[in-house]
């Protein structure tokens, strides 16, 4: 059983962290090290990360729904209305608390 990991734009960086640290996953596998997605086993899990819902996150998670592989998505949840979280295990990134900047420009979220 494997956990296929992959990050988009931004959030790409996580996936050494998720791979390699001292933290990681130690069934994890990095998604993009396979070449087709049918590799991948009904036991064996997929998690995708990405800053926004885009063009590219949808046509990935579409290729795993298709092929009924379970799949968990950590993003900002996207307006359009067609998106498939029904169908995923999806985490959402935004929060409804204000966000305020510190004195060197960092954000916080407001406790």
């Amino acid at each position: 059983v494997y956990v296929y990991v992959k990050g988009y734009d931004d959030l790409q960086f996580f996936e050494s962290f998720i791979l390699h640290s001292d933290e990681r996953l130690k069934s994890s596998r990095k998604l993009d090290a396979i070449k087709d997605f049918k590799e991948i086993d009904s036991t064996d899990r997929v998690l995708l990360f990405a800053p926004f819902y885009n063009d590219q996150v949808a046509l990935d998670i579409q290729k795993l729904i298709d092929l009924d592989i379970d799949v968990v998505l950590i993003s900002n949840k996207p307006k359009t209305d067609d998106f498939p979280d029904h169908l995923v295990h999806f985490i959402d990134l935004s929060t409804p608390r204000p966000i305020v900047y510190t004195e060197d420009y960092d954000k916080i979220v407001q406790p």
